[in-house]
């Protein structure tokens, strides 16, 4: 059960949040010696926190995925982070991330259990857009799961022109291969 905290033992908190947070560890260019997500993880499963404090430690982890686009724990601890209770427009802004990152492994699971909806058309677009941008490797499985989404949120034009999209890309990536 996670106890209540006052507003002077909430400042305290956010104070040693943001030490964890600012660690020497975080400042180096290598993710894994990077905050100590446990520490904050504990704090967060025994005190009831406020909004603004669960709010505070979603953005740091996505200001630290943007600084380094190599950091995906941080990233990855955003969407963990919420379910100590972030506001909607925060849950939007980590929803919005993921679909920018091309995270389609969480982000369906991540709109649904904390904004209660599917994906946004512009969701799923920003989505097959990351995937068709990153020309390192093509997957039929990630094409399929593409495909998948599109067909559940997209009109059915947008899945055609989704389809004709992510032919094209593997179009592309053999052609360079061959």
């Amino acid at each position: 059960m996670r106890k209540s905290v006052s507003r002077k033992e909430e400042k305290i908190i956010l104070e040693i949040i943001k030490i964890l947070f600012d660690d020497e560890r975080s400042k180096r260019e290598d993710p894994i010696s990077g905050p100590n997500y446990a520490a904050i993880h504990s704090i967060l499963a025994y005190r009831k926190v406020s909004t603004t404090v669960v709010d505070a430690v979603v953005m740091k982890c996505l200001e630290l995925y943007k600084q380094s686009r190599l950091n995906h724990e941080a990233h990855g601890q955003a969407s963990y982070f919420l379910e100590y209770g972030a506001s909607r427009s925060v849950v939007e802004k980590v929803v919005a991330e993921l679909a920018k990152s091309g995270f389609i492994g969480c982000i369906e699971d991540v709109a649904h259990v904390y904004l209660r909806r599917g994906l946004l058309p512009e969701e799923v677009h920003a989505l097959v857009d990351n995937y068709c941008n990153d020309t390192a490797g093509q997957s039929s499985s990630t094409e399929d799961e593409l495909m998948r989404l599109a067909n559940r949120y997209l009109p059915a034009a947008q899945v055609a022109a989704t389809r004709r999209k992510l032919s094209k890309f593997r179009e592309v990536f053999h052609s360079h291969i061959d």
